[in-house]
């Protein structure tokens, strides 16, 4: 499982350093190392020195990690369309409501966010 979400932080964040992937999973730098060890062996994460401080290893997806990755995605939105069309027409009407609705706060969020306003309410 580690691998899997250690593919889809990469795809999400693109290149990082390898103590940044043990961040982002929530993991010890051995921990993630042997994620990436993993990863580099069945060809679907690249490693390389950080030319500007060659103590740090950066790591990003290989193009077979994103493809994987595309796959990974593609099965989930095919899920998701199933279960829309399996829901009654009245609540799908509500579900779209509240994503127009969701939608206008991550608007008004990220004008705000734009503007350097926070606001939690």
């Amino acid at each position: 499982m580690a691998q899997v979400k250690g593919v889809m932080v990469l795809g999400r964040r693109g290149e990082l350093p390898v103590g940044g992937l043990a961040r982002e999973l929530a993991v010890g730098l051995p921990a993630a190392s042997a994620v990436v060890d993993r990863l580099v062996e069945h060809g679907l994460v690249r490693r390389q020195e950080d030319p500007s401080d060659r103590r740090r290893t950066l790591v990003r997806l290989s193009p077979q990690g994103e493809e994987l990755l595309a796959r990974l995605n593609q099965g989930s939105r095919e899920v998701f369309e199933t279960w829309l069309d399996n829901l009654p027409e009245p609540q799908l009407e509500q579900l779209v409501s509240g994503l127009r609705s969701l939608a206008e706060v991550a608007e008004t969020w990220a004008e705000h966010s734009a503007a350097g306003v926070h606001s939690s309410s």
